[in-house]
């Protein structure tokens, strides 16, 4: 059964407008199982059933055979069945149109034939659409499901297989390189897949491994892609660190069917000015992680491991450098704990080596449960002492216990950005351990209606992480407000826990 978003269900929300705005309700009946898998043989005859679940009021529902047709960036479309694309939809017979009452669930049966040149995995979409007669001066909704059926026919010699069609490094939009490969099943038979490139510098050091997936699968976090029969998917992936100018060996691993995989090598040469890369993959100091968390009682020890690889072509000296967030911070991790660099600040590395650093924070036996935060500068000195660059790793010592969670929203602004206009709301961390805060604005006009609502965060949607007693700006668009007085109804979120509520005038300028 595939394992993404229209696996589990797929509801099609179809908007009929009528010449005024007024809502009618809809009283759709809802069908179960959503997915159907039937197992045959050639000449076979398999029997299934669907459930149609009923509305509040009698309802007659329509049922329609639609193709599944998998796209480039592995999302699914449906068609409807036509003989001639679909040979399949002649496969099943069943009723087109049931009555649905309410008080008990509906059987719906239906056969499948499977004729005797039936081969591999066949999918056939079952839209069950229930109808309604929409009246004048309202609109109407429609829901439609569509039911999955898998008919699986094995045949002796029917294997799954599939074949690389291109395999490449390409510019994104920014002219960053993105890794991609195309692949095509070639077999009649649909299978899940995962995929990487592994990418080695000139002494065949392992620098990294990309995982590579379809687009609509990115979104989803899903770990496997299903790729249906005889259909081509586009698998891409960002390499994290940049590629320096060198050549670089690209390895492509593509597994599928469980127990089968494809590989293919590439030798990949980059100039400079190849591509473009955000300042913090230049660096030639490679620092992983970014951010050290510690975590313990009172009197306890934590223990992190800070890795520096020197990706550059002369040796460095590495000088840690612990740093405060602010001169006399109250959640300093340095006042509130004791942070401790093993071996010293002060470490030698040749060119293409790395280098294990030990750091370690001992939680006093009164620490008060509370977070507290610092930094740790990596600077790169030359061998003749001249600084070559500067990395800033996030240090946290979270004294574990029940802490203390809120936000105070200090202010509301408004501006107009062309045609849109922009939201601007400090809060301050009223807590005593960091927070990753979102928050949305309910906008009342003069009559108390409703004239807008926006949700706000770091570049107008990512979560602002805060740290006790700082401050935060989260920034939101919202169209068509005309000049004039608001209230911003104003709510700060971490998840979906309820940090601060305010209710402040703001004004929009002509």
């Amino acid at each position: 059964m595939p394992r993404n978003r229209w696996s589990t269900a797929v509801f099609v929300l179809m908007l009929a407008c009528a010449a005024c705005l007024v809502t009618t309700p809809c009283f759709a009946a809802g069908v179960h199982p959503l997915a159907i898998d039937v197992s045959a043989n050639p000449g076979d005859m398999v029997d299934f059933e669907l459930f149609l679940t009923p509305g509040e009021k009698p309802e007659r529902v329509n049922l329609s055979l639609y193709r599944l047709v998998q796209q480039l960036n592995g999302e699914l479309d449906y068609e409807p069945a036509e003989p001639a694309d679909c040979p399949q939809g002649n496969w099943v017979s069943m009723p087109m149109q049931v009555e649905v009452l309410p008080g008990h669930d509906t059987k719906v049966s239906g056969t499948v034939r499977v004729p005797f040149d039936a081969v591999g995995s066949n999918t056939i979409i079952i839209m069950v659409e229930p109808e309604h007669e929409k009246k004048d001066a309202e609109i109407s909704f429609r829901v439609r499901y569509a039911v999955r059926l898998t008919i699986r026919v094995d045949r002796p010699g029917l294997r799954p297989s599939a074949e690389i069609v291109e395999f490449c490094v390409v510019k994104d939009e920014k002219g960053e390189p993105v890794i991609q490969a195309r692949v095509r099943n070639t077999s009649a038979l649909d299978y899940l897949t995962s995929c990487e490139v592994t990418i080695r510098d000139h002494r065949r050091r392992l620098l990294e491994r990309v995982e590579l997936k379809p687009a609509s699968y990115r979104s989803a976090g899903i770990l496997e892609s299903r790729l249906y029969p005889f259909s081509e998917v586009l698998y891409t992936g960002k390499p994290l660190d940049a590629l320096l100018p060198g050549t670089y060996e690209l390895r492509l691993f593509f597994r599928y069917a469980s127990r089968l995989q494809l590989v293919k090598a590439k030798n990949v040469t980059i100039k400079d000015c190849d591509y473009v890369f955000p300042a913090s993959k230049l660096k030639s100091i490679k620092v992983t992680p970014m951010d050290l968390e510690f975590t313990g009682r009172p009197g306890e020890v934590s223990s992190k491991g800070l890795r520096l690889e020197n990706r550059g072509k002369e040796t460095v000296t590495i000088v840690l450098e612990p740093a405060d967030i602010e001169p006399c911070y109250a959640y300093s991790i340095f006042s509130n704990a004791e942070f401790e660099v093993r071996g010293g600040p002060c470490i030698t590395i040749p060119p293409g080596r790395t280098v294990n650093v030990v750091t370690r924070v001992r939680f006093p036996k009164d620490s008060k449960v509370q977070g507290n935060y610092g930094l740790l500068r990596v600077k790169a000195y030359s061998t003749n002492k001249e600084f070559v660059e500067e990395s800033v790793v996030n240090l946290s010592a979270t004294v574990l216990g029940s802490h203390v969670c809120s936000a105070k929203i200090l202010s509301v602004s408004m501006e107009r950005d062309g045609d849109d206009h922009e939201i601007s709301m400090v809060i301050e961390n009223t807590g005593n351990v960091k927070t990753h805060v979102t928050a949305c604005a309910v906008l009342r006009d003069a009559n108390s209606a409703i004239a807008g609502n926006v949700r706000l965060g770091i570049d107008k949607m990512q979560s602002a992480s805060v740290l006790p007693s700082r401050f935060a700006t989260l920034t939101g668009t919202v169209k068509g407000l005309k000049p004039g007085a608001y209230k911003a109804e104003v709510r700060v979120y971490e998840g979906s826990r309820l940090l601060g509520f305010e209710i402040l005038d703001v004004e929009l300028k002509r």
